[in-house]
């Protein structure tokens, strides 16, 4: 499902390109040199994996999605002909992520007693991103880029329980790797415009504390519209969807035969405003 919808977006904005008026062709042509700053707000949710230890069968993976905010993104982009590099800036941002428990067993003694405990954990987590591309138009309205993409998240959680010592610990993590995309855009008249751009990447997983290395892949699609009422400004308003899957057997084998997989996504609608210049 997350793929597909990259495909999707790739698709559809290689079929925008393809309906482009040639009055838009030649403007792109004709631009020479563009610098343009913006801004954008992504209301989003964030669904993240945690370890749950299932009683009499070891560890397991599972999600949990934080409540709804607002992340602001400052963007950037030089174009020069049909070359251009831009860059975005998720500043860090604070989610927070409803209670979840489990029930552990605590086995002491001789002979053995066992005695079962339910273990309350609130999480909260702060989350930035970089991202940094160099593109090329091999056509008036389509470009494919490579970058680099760059993800922090830095976890804060606290477990209790009845007959259990409250503690609170934190965490972080960071990916970080290559990415190939592509984007496309098209007029459909009165200033109004569709977009679509996809991305994807093979990232690493470091963890806090730890020289351990996780391989994950990164992928993820936008769709939406522009309006640009005049040259030196253009609106936006679009969804976006981005997966970060985490295969946890890398360097932690105890996992298999349990979910190998930790997904991270983040998805929502995001708005955004740039000055042209």
């Amino acid at each position: 499902m997350k793929k597909m919808s990259i495909i999707v977006a790739a698709l559809c904005a290689m079929f925008f390109a393809n309906v482009t008026s040639s009055s838009f062709a030649e403007e792109e042509k004709g631009s020479g040199v563009s610098f343009s700053v913006g801004y954008k707000a992504w209301l989003n949710t964030w669904l993240t994996s945690y370890t749950k230890n299932v009683s009499q069968s070891g560890a397991n993976i599972t999600t949990i999605t934080s409540d709804g905010v607002v992340a602001s993104i400052p963007t950037i982009s030089l174009k020069i002909e049909n070359f251009f590099i831009s860059g975005s800036y998720f500043l860090s941002t604070a989610y927070n992520f409803p209670a979840y428990t489990e029930t552990i067993q605590n086995v002491s003694g001789a002979p053995s007693t066992s005695t079962a405990y339910t273990l309350k954990t609130e999480a909260s987590a702060k989350r930035n991103e970089l991202d940094l591309n160099i593109g090329y138009y091999f056509h008036p309205a389509v470009a494919v880029t490579v970058g680099y993409k760059q993800v922090g998240q830095e976890y804060t959680t606290k477990a209790s329980g009845t007959g259990l010592v409250t503690t609170t610990s934190q965490s972080t993590t960071t990916y970080t790797g290559p990415t190939i995309g592509i984007m496309g855009i098209a007029p459909i008249g009165g200033g109004f415009m569709v977009y679509g751009n996809g991305a994807y990447g093979i990232m690493k997983a470091k963890y806090t504390g730890s020289s351990d290395q996780d391989n994950a892949s990164y992928g993820s699609s936008e769709l939406g519209f522009m309006y640009r009422p005049a040259d030196w400004i253009m609106f936006n308003l679009g969804y976006k969807y981005q997966y970060i899957n985490t295969d946890v057997t890398t360097n932690n084998p105890s996992y298999s035969g349990y979910n190998k997989l930790a997904p991270d996504v983040t998805q929502g609608y995001i708005l955004g405003a740039n000055l042209i210049f």
